[in-house]
């Protein structure tokens, strides 16, 4: 995968969106391309499907750039107030709720954002 820049990705993000980026490289299999065709996997990217992928990996780096955009400004608590929250007190019996006993999971913390959908595809 050449063609995309020499230095080394500053995180996962940025590696995500070099490779969805990546010109020389096949978006199905990695290979190398050669005039729009992969020489290992044989995928066509000429024509329209190629201008459709092309435009869902530029949608897709713009994506992933702006939530690494988002993660920085996560704010990062320090390790000892982080540990007093987590641990529970000594001589704490935990208590089971109505609502707990709804789910048998038990409910969700607030902290933990719920899964996303499934997808109907």
């Amino acid at each position: 995968m050449s063609g995309v820049g020499t230095q080394a990705p500053a995180s996962w993000g940025e590696s995500v969106a070099q490779r969805l980026l990546d010109v020389a490289g096949c978006p199905v299999c990695g290979g190398a391309l050669d005039g729009g065709c992969c020489a290992h996997c044989g995928s066509d990217l000429r024509g329209p499907i190629g201008v459709e992928v092309w435009n869902s990996s530029l949608a897709a780096a713009s994506a992933v750039r702006a939530r690494e955009e988002v993660l920085r400004r996560v704010p990062v608590v320090s390790a000892p107030s982080h540990a007093r929250i987590a641990a529970p007190t000594a001589g704490a019996v935990p208590t089971a709720s109505p609502a707990a006993s709804s789910s048998p999971a038990g409910p969700r913390p607030a902290s933990i954002p719920p899964s996303p959908p499934a997808s109907s595809g």
